[in-house]
């Protein structure tokens, strides 16, 4: 049975966590109630004192993913600065791992959690570095591939929760993010920076760039990205099963 201490939670192994304050004022009593929160430890609560394990349960779980999820948000900001071009393509394609922290938080807290790792790696890079147009349309650009790349993995690889999976949501998401950014540059990207950096483009060239160009560029890159997270997912499955949010 674990019980409060001068602050401490105590188990049957003599484990002793700091324990929060709101804790420490509202929890009393112990017996065999559980539940597990920041460091996966269980500990008992009362009856009475039921309501306060539940909310210092959400406290906790809800702490931990903010955590989570601004170390994610942080490491997919500086990965954008790590980009490289790909020889045979132009040169204003660049590619980055930026994706990969996504991926981690969308198959851990789902595909909201993902997004929002896209959403906040793009708008700190706009707030940092800026854009070439004073409208951030290359950080819109790339939230709107790497939100779609997230979203489509976390969903089909969460409802196997295996490798297969995974690997069929890699490829999926790729033929998707590929598709959609083909008929986004083609109908409003490239029009975009046409309009606001005075380029002048012609059909056939624009043609030429999107198909030969845009399209296998991002093909490679969810495969590249793909072919790096695979082992990182083997590492961290246990973690996520931990939380019951993939299966075997």
């Amino acid at each position: 049975m674990a019980c409060e201490k001068d602050g401490f939670l105590y188990f049957p192994k003599q484990v002793g966590v700091p324990f929060f304050p709101y804790a420490r004022r509202k929890l009393r009593a112990c017996d065999g109630t559980s539940f597990s929160g920041f460091y996966n430890l269980s500990y008992g609560c009362h009856q009475r004192h039921k309501k306060e394990c539940v909310h210092l349960m959400q406290h906790s779980q809800r702490l931990t993913k903010l955590v989570f999820l601004s170390l994610l948000s942080g490491s997919a900001f500086l990965m954008q600065y790590l980009d490289f071009p790909l020889p045979g393509f132009p040169t204003f394609l660049e590619i980055d791992f930026s994706d990969l922290p996504a991926l981690v938080g969308g198959l851990v807290y789902g595909p909201a959690a993902g997004i929002l790792v896209e959403f906040l790696k793009n708008l700190l890079h706009y707030l940092f570095s800026g854009s070439i147009t004073g409208i951030p349309i290359g950080q819109m650009s790339n939230f709107l591939a790497g939100s779609i790349f997230v979203t489509v993995t976390v969903l089909i690889s969460r409802k196997t929760g295996n490798v297969k999976g995974l690997v069929y949501g890699l490829v999926t998401a790729t033929i998707l993010m590929a598709a959609v950014m083909t008929i986004a540059n083609w109908y409003v990207i490239f029009p975009a920076y046409s309009i606001l950096i005075d380029w002048t483009v012609t059909h056939a060239q624009k043609m030429s760039l999107i198909l030969y160009g845009v399209a296998p560029f991002n093909v490679l890159k969810g495969l590249l990205i793909g072919f790096i997270f695979i082992p990182l997912y083997l590492k961290l499955k246990p973690y996520m099963e931990q939380r019951s949010l993939v299966r075997g």
